[in-house]
């Protein structure tokens, strides 16, 4: 099974039990969380990050996961293409 592990998953954990908790049991599954496509537009992802208030999505093709994208990232991409006119 795939899935992501945030900071907020682990903020989750009572402190006593973040050494005895396995990725598995921290991570939100691919299946029940927010993922964009490899080929999504770029506003598409920020959207779907706002939306579900997200600072990181993962980048998923054919049930893989390729990357991730995070809101800082994205933005920086953005802010470039707009200063270079893209």
């Amino acid at each position: 099974m795939q899935g992501l592990i945030t900071l907020q998953n682990v903020r989750g954990i009572p402190y006593d039990r973040r050494y005895q908790s396995t990725a598995h049991q921290v991570m939100t599954p691919l299946s029940g969380g927010v993922w964009v496509a490899a080929d999504e537009d770029a506003f598409n992802v920020l959207r779907k990050m706002d939306e579900s208030n997200l600072d990181q999505v993962p980048v998923v093709d054919e049930g893989r996961v390729l990357g991730l994208i995070t809101r800082d990232n994205l933005l920086r991409y953005l802010h470039l293409r707009r200063e270079l006119a893209l």
